[in-house]
């Protein structure tokens, strides 16, 4: 129920970032970010796709950053960095994608495991290599972004 007297409301959403892929001989993919929504279709924030596993030798694409639809402001969120294409031992993870609320997270380096994001929404680093045995992991996406103003909200 609006308290009495609100003259208007303003909405902002993110989607969930997308996590980091990982590295290593049997690496798994990262996981992707949920959507967020404000009433049955009127706002929509979907989350950033996963970082994929890194494959050596060729490039592994970054999570897909999430759409946004419905506010006055509707910003889509950042692709998570890629992994270049590169011989084993390469030591390059990518980072999480960054949206409007915070920066993706880092990529891990020789072992270390990705970092996550600073703020909600935004994408998760990718694995470090294993010691130099294989390429690090891509970054997630990070979640759409919508602000709204809801005039007279009765």
């Amino acid at each position: 129920m609006t308290p009495a007297g609100v003259k208007w409301l303003r909405i902002k959403i993110v989607g969930g970032g997308g996590g980091g892929g990982g590295s290593g001989t049997s690496a798994g993919n990262g996981t992707s970010g949920g959507n967020t929504t404000f009433g049955t279709s009127l706002l929509t924030a979907n989350g950033g796709t996963f970082g994929f596993a890194a494959t050596p030798g060729t490039a592994t694409n970054g999570g897909a950053g999430g759409s946004a639809t419905g506010g006055n402001i509707n910003i889509s969120g950042q692709w998570g960095d890629y992994v270049p294409s590169g011989a084993a031992g390469s030591k390059m993870s990518g980072a999480g994608g960054s949206n409007p609320l915070g920066f993706g997270g880092m990529g891990g380096s020789e072992g270390a495991a990705g970092i996550p994001g600073t703020g909600n929404g935004s994408g998760g680093g990718g694995g470090g290599d294993i010691l130099g045995l294989t390429v690090g992991g891509s970054g997630g996406g990070s979640g759409g972004y919508v602000e709204y103003i809801l005039a007279s909200p009765s």
